[in-house]
């Protein structure tokens, strides 16, 4: 198999994780108890209470049924809800496991290398000819990487500088 084709395997799976990876931590945080406790028994309540008070029922009743019974019900609803959530996360889960799996299984590409972004630049470098093996793609990506960071050093002096030049100007007017 040609090393584009590959790295084509390399950039879908690399993909698939990382839209895994972002739907399990997006569904582990609206899984958490803590959130349902708070949305149940402050954040419903306050709400309600506001709407009570726009509509001027403030009989003892309304409030019971509000205060009372309004938090148990959304907190049981959030808690189904959650369960559903928990088998999409096993779906998700296991998507991702899979996922990992086959990208192993192709054995040309270090697992240093198998992020989605790193896949991207590969496939750049061999598209536009400035690499033609994955030595050469490794080669230029650390280039490129040392390049940038260099780069960042720079922009830090230069903010350096400049604040530098700031103060000396405010030190001249004094």
């Amino acid at each position: 198999m040609e090393l584009i084709e590959t790295l084509r395997l390399y950039e879908s799976e690399a993909l698939i994780q990382r839209d895994e990876a972002l739907k399990i931590r997006k569904i582990k945080k609206k899984n958490s108890l803590f959130r349902r406790f708070i949305l149940s028994f402050f954040v419903v309540p306050l709400v309600s209470l506001l709407i009570l008070l726009s509509f001027n029922q403030t009989d003892s009743e309304s409030f019971n049924n509000f205060f009372l019974i309004m938090p148990f019900i959304i907190f049981i609803w959030m808690t189904l809800r959650a369960g559903k959530r928990k088998i999409e996360l096993k779906k998700s889960e296991q998507l991702f496991q899979e996922s990992d799996k086959r990208m192993q299984s192709f054995e040309i590409l270090p697992t240093k290398y198998q992020s989605y972004d790193t896949i991207f630049t590969f496939i750049s470098y061999i598209d536009t000819k400035q690499a033609d093996t994955l030595k050469e793609c490794i080669t230029l990506y650390h280039t490129n990487l040392r390049h940038q960071q260099r780069m960042r050093k720079l922009e830090d002096i230069e903010d350096q500088l400049s604040y530098i030049e700031d103060i000396d100007e405010r030190i001249k007017r004094i």
